[in-house]
């Protein structure tokens, strides 16, 4: 087995079930049997049974699972879970030693309600597998990286602290490497800090293992990893990522706009799954970095 591709959400009622159904099959179809599909959902009684049968009525996806029920099936698997439904818990959660110990595969594929897999892309999944990256993820524009002073830089891609590699919305993670990094996660010291934006403090920590010489991979530079997965960073036909996080939807800070609409359609006729996606994170609605709002983005 390759890797585990995860979701956790646990938001609850008819028009979720629906949107998770349909990434679910998205993300199953599209990844081959070396891949288990995990979906860590509310302790809601009836969700893992709404979400089997959307499953099942959308794509007939019974045979291709080759099993009976798809809560055991050993190619998509439903966690019932409590917690909080917000940005917080869910970071304090990827940075806990215990949820990477939850999987077996060498490899994590982290996934969003907003993300989906492309059919065809230039680059296959399996080629960022080989590539040995600790982590990637869809490159942020430099003006969606908010610094700890809130200035936001005006320039092109930068390294270091900040730099601009990766959304973990849809991501790629070397599970053994961000083992390594948990001692660091169980101080409080950044603890605050680490909630808002877990996923840039992973890629900084990762990097700086790297530059020390502790054998880590690190993460790739925002050309390469905008073959993986898009979302701020601006869609120039280059190709045809892996997948997609659509993020798209911030109306009080247009600067800070995320995938434009020009290039959603452009992604939309080489990667059709892109007009599937029932869900769209609206900072209005779900509020900003920082206000642990309803979707972490």
């Amino acid at each position: 087995m390759i890797g585990d591709a995860v979701i956790v959400d646990l938001r609850t009622g008819p028009g979720f079930a629906h949107a998770l159904a349909s990434t679910l099959l998205n993300v199953r179809e599209l990844l081959d049997e070396q891949w288990v599909v995990h979906a860590w959902v509310s302790a809601d009684a009836n969700l893992s049974r709404t979400v089997r049968q959307r499953l099942y009525k959308l794509s007939g996806l019974r045979h291709a699972l080759r099993c009976a029920n798809a809560g055991t099936c050993a190619a998509l698997r439903l966690k019932r879970m409590t917690g909080e439904n917000s940005r917080a818990w869910y970071n304090r959660l990827i940075l806990k030693t215990d949820f990477w110990r939850s999987f077996s595969a060498p490899h994590v594929l982290l996934f969003e309600l907003d993300t989906c897999l492309c059919p065809s892309p230039t680059w296959s999944l399996r080629h960022f597998v080989d590539e040995g990256y600790s982590y990637i993820g869809a490159p942020w524009h430099p003006r969606s990286v908010i610094s700890p002073d809130d200035q936001r830089p005006d320039g092109a891609f930068h390294d270091g602290a900040f730099a601009c590699v990766g959304n973990s919305g849809l991501s790629l993670w070397r599970r053994q490497d961000v083992l390594t990094l948990q001692p660091a996660a169980s101080s409080d010291d950044f603890l605050e800090w680490r909630t808002v934006i877990a996923d840039m403090w992973l890629s900084a920590q990762l990097q700086s293992k790297r530059w020390r010489g502790l054998g880590l991979r690190g993460v790739p530079n925002a050309s390469e990893a905008a073959r993986f997965a898009i979302e701020t960073y601006g869609y120039r036909d280059t190709g045809v990522p892996v997948g997609v996080h659509l993020n798209a939807l911030q109306r009080r800070e247009p600067k800070r706009a995320l995938l434009q609409a020009e290039h959603e359609r452009m992604l939309v006729l080489k990667c059709p799954p892109v007009a599937s996606v029932f869900y769209r994170w609206d900072e209005t609605r779900h509020g900003s970095v920082g206000a642990a709002p309803e979707n972490r983005g």
